[in-house]
């Protein structure tokens, strides 16, 4: 497996230099960002990359406001009462 380093050095040549590759990421969050995000959030972002690693982005942007409400809008505590209960909801 190659290094990441050995991938990065690699794009930098292709691409014309480090800013071609590296140019328009964002600054990491603050920690104080980090933990103002609500805890929906981050399940909705990690259920829609799960999706999208197994169905085409296209399919799942499409059809994300329907999963977003079947999910309950990724409200944390709701979906632990509906796990608890042995719902098969989904």
């Amino acid at each position: 497996m190659s290094k990441f380093d050995d991938i990065l050095m690699m794009a930098v040549e292709r691409k014309g230099g480090f800013d071609a590759v590296l140019g328009d990421i964002p600054p990491p969050k603050s920690a104080a960002e980090i933990a103002a995000v609500a805890d929906r959030d981050w399940l909705a972002q990690m259920a829609r990359s799960i999706f999208q690693a197994g169905i085409s982005w296209k399919v799942v942007e499409n059809k994300w406001p329907g999963i977003h409400e079947a999910f309950d809008g990724f409200d944390a505590g709701r979906l632990a009462m509906i796990a608890k209960s042995g719902l098969t909801r989904f």
